[in-house]
């Protein structure tokens, strides 16, 4: 997870896209093995693995013709990978904000 233990919002609904084409009887399968809901969150965040890391990881267990299924449609692994991208991006964002609010 990322530093804070804060799960963002954005990889909330990043997770929810993913987690909702792919899961079958509550998990999804991962290269990191399967995973549950909160762990697939947990996933996304963890700073200790790459953006790629996390994208391949999800992909490849689960893509279908070169396309892994998601809310926003099906999406490549450069698709999968500008989705944790993003939800990383927006978890580091808030925190700056909330630094330069003085809101810890």
């Amino acid at each position: 997870m990322s530093k804070g233990g804060e799960v963002s919002e954005a990889a909330e609904v990043i997770a929810t896209s993913i987690f909702s084409q792919n899961e079958k009887k509550g998990r999804i399968s991962t290269s990191f093995g399967d995973k549950n809901y909160e762990g697939l969150q947990a996933m996304i965040e963890n700073d200790n693995y790459t953006s790629e890391e996390v994208a391949e990881a999800i992909f490849y267990p689960n893509n279908k013709k070169g396309k892994i299924k998601t809310s926003f449609g099906d999406k490549s692994l450069q698709g999968l990978l500008d989705m944790v991208r993003y939800a990383r991006k927006d978890s580091w964002w808030r925190k700056k904000l909330k630094m330069s609010k003085g809101i810890y």
